[in-house]
């Protein structure tokens, strides 16, 4: 996975860190980096994807630059500004099974005009590995490195009227793919269709039949939440690994959705003067059921850790990494997960060791012996009786053996 100094720079507030500095940070408190590489102006911070396996925040920059605010103790700058979409949704969504899909939202746009991207934002995608294509994928993909939620624009005369539905693909659906490849599916996989067909591979890839050209004047934008190993699944069956389906594997966040579409609708009337919002936003949504919050007995972290930490030393830390926290006396504390690490991620207080210790760096914890009292064992008549009749045995010529166990 690969970070851009510049792009982390932007979201946390007077970092001075140099490039070679922050890997060395992000490499102690968060995940092992495997280098860093000069792209222009910027430095391109790798971090090894196995290290961020279980972190889907992790797979944006601003899950990044959170870290790196926590650890560094800047202020964290959200790029996302709260966007207006009243009115009534142009587009309807039907979803099957939210166990599936618990989240599907989506924005329609007029007045689009398809040209390149600017300068910055072509820059900015290739220096994290992404290939420019035009101005309207440019900002999905833009939006997707930026918060990790992944998302997808259809042309919306190539979409035919109706309800736009998540559901499992038929028995033998063929489904053409955006890579110029079609696919036969069975009903373990997810699609999106319209009332024609299939037009995107949820979580995996999109349509051909309704993909982006130099021609497209109206814009359907979609932002979804996709369960994690249906998606998995689905993409190593079909054997196609793209950039969404490895964030969505890792379980995102559902609250995301929205955030992306104000990015993206703040980003495209940059590089789409002229670009109009039709209606509000559609937004399809099973709100999950709330987390009850993590008791942390203050006594257990510091056996667990192996040392003391000042109760307010702990708040600092689950606190700056914006976790919620509130006293229930004087030495327990009531730890509110935030809904990006709930996903896959932090659920005990022993994850909540994990972030404490991380952060105070484990180098500071003295290696000690576990303490176990030595003490003799009280006599065992039974165990006196045994060693005799071994010794009676031995001096009758036997043999004591102690053979294999063979089980048929």
């Amino acid at each position: 996975m690969k970070f851009s100094y510049n792009w982390l720079r932007e979201m946390v507030d007077g970092l001075d860190a140099s490039p070679e500095e922050l890997e060395r940070l992000i490499t102690i408190k968060t995940a092992e980096c495997e280098g860093i590489e000069k792209h222009g102006d910027d430095h391109v911070i790798e971090v090894d994807n196995k290290s961020l396996t279980h972190r889907p925040d992790l797979w944006g920059h601003y899950g990044m630059a959170r870290e790196v605010a926590a650890i560094t103790g800047r202020p964290l700058r959200d790029p996302v500004k709260a966007q207006s979409f009243s009115g009534a949704a142009p587009v309807k969504i039907s979803i099957d099974d939210y166990a599936l899909c618990p989240r599907y939202s989506a924005l329609a746009f007029e007045n689009v005009k398809v040209q390149p991207s600017p300068k910055w934002l072509q820059e900015r995608l290739e220096a994290v590995g992404l290939n420019p294509i035009n101005n309207l994928v440019d900002v999905t993909n833009f939006v997707m490195a930026e918060l990790a939620q992944p998302m997808h624009a259809f042309d919306a005369d190539k979409l035919h009227d109706g309800p736009i539905s998540v559901r499992n693909a038929k028995p033998g659906e063929q489904f053409a793919a955006l890579n110029d490849e079609t696919y036969e599916l069975d009903e373990t996989n997810l699609v999106i269709a319209d009332p024609k067909g299939a037009i995107a591979l949820a979580g995996v890839i999109g349509g051909a039949g309704s993909a982006i050209s130099e021609a497209t004047t109206r814009l359907v934008l979609e932002s979804a939440n996709f369960h994690a190993s249906n998606i998995r699944k689905t993409s190593a069956k079909i054997r196609l690994r793209t950039d969404a389906s490895m964030r969505f594997e890792k379980a995102q966040d559902p609250v995301n959705t929205v955030r992306a579409l104000e990015r993206a609708y703040e980003l495209l009337q940059e590089v789409s003067p002229g670009i109009k919002l039709v209606g509000g936003l559609a937004d399809s949504y099973r709100a999950p059921k709330e987390k009850a919050p993590i008791a942390l007995p203050l006594g257990w972290l510091e056996r667990k850790l192996g040392r003391a930490l000042p109760k307010a030393e702990v708040k600092q830390i689950l606190e700056a990494l914006r976790f919620k926290v509130e006293e229930i006396d004087d030495r327990t504390l009531s730890v509110f997960v935030p809904t990006w690490r709930a996903t896959k991620d932090i659920s005990i207080k022993e994850d909540l060791v994990e972030e404490i210790g991380r952060m105070v760096g484990y180098a500071s914890i003295v290696p000690a012996p576990p303490a176990v009292a030595a003490r003799v064992p009280a006599e065992s008549n039974e165990r006196i009786f045994h060693h005799k009749v071994r010794d009676e045995a031995v001096a009758q010529g036997y043999t004591e053996v102690y053979n294999y166990s063979f089980v048929i």
